[in-house]
Formats: C-alpha cells, structure tokens, sequence
C-alpha cells in the first residue's frame, strides 16, 4: 500500500525544513542504518539522523529525543490531517530525520520493516536529490516536498549527488479499520 499525499508546506513544515537544512543542524552519525544481516546486492550502509521521537522498543515506550520534537510532531499532524488520516487516532512511534550521501559501491539499503507490530510509514522528501524509495519491490521516484504514507517493507537507493534528507515517521492507527488495512503479519515473540 502507498498514498501520496498532499503536502500545503505549512509555516510549521517551512521553518522545520529550513531548521534540518541548516548547516548548524545536528546530525548524529550511525555505521548501520538498520537491525539484521546484509542481503545480497544491497548494504546496511551508514547514516546520519536526527531523532525527534525514539522507538518504543528500547524502553516500552517512544521517548522525546530533541528540543525541537513538537515542531516536527505538528508537522506530522498537519500532513495527516491535511489528508484525512485519522485526525488524531493514531500514535506516532518515531519520528526522525535522516540524510544519506552518495559513495561508491553498493547502492541499495538492507530491506527492512520498521517495527516487528502493525505500522504506517510516512516519508517526507526534503530535498530533491534523487534516490528512490522501494517499497515491496517496486520503485517510487521522490519529488521535493513530496509526502508518502505506506506498509511493508522498503529499502532506499542513495542519490547520485547531493544528501538525501527525509522526514521519517512510524505510525500506529487506533482505528480497527485502518489497523486491519494493514499487511504486515504479526510476529512470534
């Protein structure tokens, strides 16, 4: 499932791209973008990311990781009511920002589902740098300010030139009707 959503660029969707733009942004480097085992022709590769909302999974709960976080939460809100997502009848699980560049080599991130439970992804393209997103194997080309709402598993493809930066959230809807929309199996424990 994948929705391309409408995106107004609010003022709160303004000023926060123009905050992650920044050169003064904080970026924090990690060696491996995902958890698992590499899988052929593609790469767990590095990235640097900045985390608004963490996952859940560490403590039991999503923790506030940086003093800008409810900018980026309203943002979150606005592109999702903009396009009539629930209103309010979802959690965020975790919402960050990350940047890749180009390098040589392999050039495709480790497939990957972001929780082991039922789970919408949205990504939000802050820069026009290519890199697509695949999403169960077919290929989704970014547009600049575009938004994406979507399940299942993914991997990205680095861009040519230039960083790729997205907005990444993971939500989790508290609507039975959207829940079973939902693909993704439950895992044994």
């Amino acid at each position: 499932m994948l929705s391309i959503l409408d995106n107004s660029k609010t003022k709160n969707y303004s000023l926060l791209k123009e905050t992650i733009l920044s050169p003064r942004f904080p970026w924090f480097y990690s060696s491996a973008s995902t958890v698992g085992d590499d899988v052929k022709g593609h790469l767990n590769m590095p990235v640097f990311s900045h985390t608004f909302v963490g996952r859940p999974e560490m403590y039991g709960w999503s923790t506030t990781d940086s003093e800008i976080h409810q900018l980026a939460i309203n943002v979150v809100r606005e592109i999702m009511s903009e396009n009539q997502y629930y209103t309010n009848e979802y959690f965020i699980l975790r919402l960050a920002s990350n940047c890749v560049v180009p390098r040589n080599g392999i050039q495709f991130s480790s497939p990957h589902i972001d929780h082991k439970f039922p789970h919408y992804n949205l990504i939000v393209y802050l820069t026009n740098s290519g890199g697509s997103t695949f999403i169960e194997g077919k290929e989704h080309k970014p547009e600049e300010d575009q938004a994406i709402l979507f399940t299942g598993e993914h991997y990205l493809q680095l861009p040519k030139k230039e960083r790729r930066i997205v907005l990444v959230a993971t939500i989790f809807p508290l609507d039975e009707k959207n829940l079973n929309l939902l693909k993704i199996p439950y895992l044994d424990v």
